[in-house]
């Protein structure tokens, strides 16, 4: 593949910077959407060993972590539909480090997900779900 792509001159990962560049700019509007709802962001791209969270953010004195899900509006599949147990796993693992991490004892805290899609006239919708994944059972791995 690489030598493929390297005759033909193309650059090896050109593919997966434009699906981040979407990934990129889903979440700063994700982010946004959250500070206009007041939600106080604490952090974006949070990433360890064990996964990555998108959006750290805190509703009054709950921690919310946020899954971004960004999709071309009429693709495959919806952007909620990308959650999938492996990533809900991942994302609870990484939830656990985040609250290791800063040794938060017992807080109280949700997972959401923010649901983007987009279409060619640069018209963003956003759906925001709240408490979207059971963090005992995310805990589990079934994959």
């Amino acid at each position: 593949m690489r030598f493929i792509a390297k005759r033909l001159k193309l650059p090896v990962l050109a593919k997966k910077k434009r699906k981040d560049n979407t990934g990129s700019e889903g979440e700063k509007r994700a982010a946004d959407f959250l500070k206009k709802q007041g939600y106080k962001i604490l952090q974006k791209n949070y990433n360890c060993r064990t996964g990555e969270i998108d959006i750290i953010a805190k509703e009054g004195g709950t921690f919310v972590f946020v899954e971004v899900k960004t999709r071309r509006e009429g693709g495959k599949e919806l952007p909620e539909a990308a959650l999938t147990q492996k990533k809900r796993h991942r994302l609870c693992k990484a939830a656990q480090h985040f609250m290791r991490k800063y040794k938060l004892e017992e807080p109280l805290f949700r997972f959401d997900l923010i649901g983007i899609e987009f279409n060619n006239d640069d018209e963003w919708k956003i759906h925001h779900w709240e408490n979207v994944v059971d963090y005992q059972k995310g805990l589990v791995r079934r994959y």
